[in-house]
């Protein structure tokens, strides 16, 4: 076989199928034997590619491959190394060993970047032993949270045993952590683990954004009694209490938009004769935006209140992971997009992953930007999980393609500056902002020019770190209607909002005037009708005038 083609990735994904501790199936969990093996599997692949392989305090398998200078930024690239109990050969593995594939294939060429490359195999993204999902690349984020180190395993294995019984250090766990001023992003190739894109008969889709999800393991308490000698009217019956949530789940979770699944339930005493006096069962939330999400949960809660009142049950909740919507960095979802057209496909296909990624987690150490490749009817996290090798080849020329159309830019993820922003209003007379004691503010428009573009002044520098594309920010704003010659308060919001910069058309194109700013700094923004900028969120403006409001960065994240 050639090296670093689709053959190679594909015979690859087969190795590691036998690192398994089930005998019928895939089964590779967290800090166990499989996950030792395939960690030294995929190190020397690492190695034959010309990274510089190692393993990290959480057990992630890294690989480093140097940029042009020792001091480079870092661009990421990988996925995820373990498995759900069942699985099939490609989720996650595919996204890590494709990554190998690219940089294997610069080193080949003797190609070095002006960025270094680190390409990470995930080691716990799906959770399956410690009930947790996405440790490995909370680590590398700096978000483990200490609290984990009490979680179990089905055995009673606390977290923090695990760890000692592997070989690493629960206290330099620290040491995984990347520093954030040095990376300028993160790419994923994953499979679809959904039918839209072979519905649309494309091999690959860039991804806009990852939809938050909630996981909960809820219980229905009643009481167990002789399945023949209790009447209807005395039963508490624990299983058809929670059956009616289950089904409810269904029906509200498609009504709004969202997707609930009620994957496990089980009942106790569990005997044929018996009326179960416990039922418990998992919940699985998920949604394009984190409020939509919590209104759903809402509406769940209510209705398992209400079906436990009307049996006379008690209902528990437990909610055991909670990961929030992310979108994607423009920039990098930019290069991707540009890796697909340059193999053939004009149009790239935008899908938003409704399916959690370790991109979830990364999101909180910087950009990201995701690939998804057709996989066969969509069927994921089962054994018949199928990709084609057609696909995996044109999948690999655009990954590879994107990484290069990064070096060839400007940096992805860098910090943007100010001069990076619309024009900063330096030879224009701009209305004055003056503020109360409160910080309220107010404008005085005499002598003041009508600009024909965005204009952008900062009136207070921030100290915090500077906004970047694909971030979720806070902000206070003030707006007032300017005709030139009079102007209308109106439009005084007076309050803080909350969005994703990614869903600027929702916010408007205002919003990039952000880009770029510190938090904390408080900016004005002057926005003439002819900058093509829109207003949905605040209604229709009347025509010829201009738009002036001040902005508060309170927040980025």
């Amino acid at each position: 076989m050639s090296a670093h083609d689709a053959t190679e990735v594909l015979a690859r994904c087969d190795v590691l199928a036998t690192h398994t501790a089930a005998n019928d199936g895939i089964d590779r969990a967290y800090l166990t034997p499989e996950h030792a093996r395939t960690n030294w599997t995929v190190g020397e692949w690492m190695a034959d590619a010309g990274l510089t392989p190692w393993q990290d305090a959480a057990g992630n398998q890294r690989g480093t491959y140097a940029g042009l200078t020792e001091d480079a930024p870092v661009l990421l690239l990988g996925s995820h190394l373990d498995t759900v109990p069942g699985a099939g050969r490609y989720d996650g593995i595919l996204g890590t060993l494709m990554a190998i594939a690219v940089v294997g294939r610069l080193a080949a060429r003797g190609e070095r970047l002006p960025f270094a490359i680190e390409v990470l195999g995930f080691a716990d993204e799906e959770g399956t032993r410690f009930g947790r999902t996405l440790l490995g690349s909370c680590a590398v984020a700096g978000t483990w949270d200490e609290s984990w180190w009490d979680l179990t395993d089905p055995h009673g294995t606390t977290l923090r045993d695990a760890f000692v019984a592997f070989g690493l250090d629960p206290d330099r766990v620290g040491d995984a952590a990347m520093d954030p001023r040095r990376v300028i992003g993160y790419l994923e190739a994953h499979i679809e683990q959904g039918p839209l894109l072979q519905d649309a008969d494309k091999p690959l889709g860039v991804v806009t954004g990852i939809m938050g999800a909630r996981r909960f393991e809820l219980t229905m308490v009643g009481e167990a009694g002789h399945a023949g000698g209790v009447p209807y009217g005395r039963r508490r019956d624990a299983l058809l209490g929670a059956a009616e949530v289950a089904v409810a789940v269904e029906g509200l979770a498609r009504d709004a938009g969202a997707v609930g699944t009620v994957g496990r339930m089980q009942a106790y005493p569990g005997a044929q004769n018996v009326i179960p006096g416990r039922a418990e069962f998992t919940l699985d939330l998920r949604a394009e935006t984190d409020a939509l999400r919590d209104r759903v949960w809402l509406d769940i809660e209510e209705k398992a209140l209400k079906s436990a009142a009307a049996r006379r049950l008690d209902f528990h909740i437990d909610e055991k992971h909670q990961a929030k919507a992310t979108v994607v960095g423009a920039r990098l979802a930019a290069a991707i997009e540009e890796g697909i057209r340059s193999t053939g496909d004009a149009e790239p296909m935008t899908l938003l992953s409704k399916a959690g990624h370790d991109a979830m987690a990364i999101a909180d150490l910087c950009d990201y930007a995701m690939l998804f490749i057709r996989c066969k009817d969509g069927i994921s996290h089962h054994k018949d999980e199928a990709v084609r090798a057609d696909d995996v080849a044109v999948a690999l020329d655009a990954f590879e393609a994107a990484v290069l159309a990064l070096a060839k830019g400007d940096e992805p993820g860098a910090d943007a500056t100010v001069e990076d922003t619309p024009p900063q209003g330096a030879t224009m007379t701009l209305p004055t902002v003056t503020r109360d004691a409160n910080g309220a503010p107010s404008i005085d428009f005499a002598g003041a020019e009508m600009p024909d573009e965005l204009v952008v002044e900062v009136h207070e520098a921030g100290a915090g770190a500077p906004v970047k594309e694909g971030q979720h920010i806070t902000v206070h704003y003030s707006g007032w209607l300017w005709d030139g010659a009079k102007f209308d308060s109106s439009w005084d919001r007076g309050e803080s909002i909350s969005f994703p910069i990614a869903y600027g058309a929702l916010i408007d194109g205002w919003v990039d005037g952000i880009v770029g700013q510190p938090v904390g700094s408080k900016l004005l923004l002057v926005v003439p009708p002819e900058s093509g900028y829109g207003f949905q969120t605040m209604g229709p403006i009347p025509g010829g005038s201009t738009l002036v409001f001040t902005v508060d960065v309170l927040e980025a994240r």
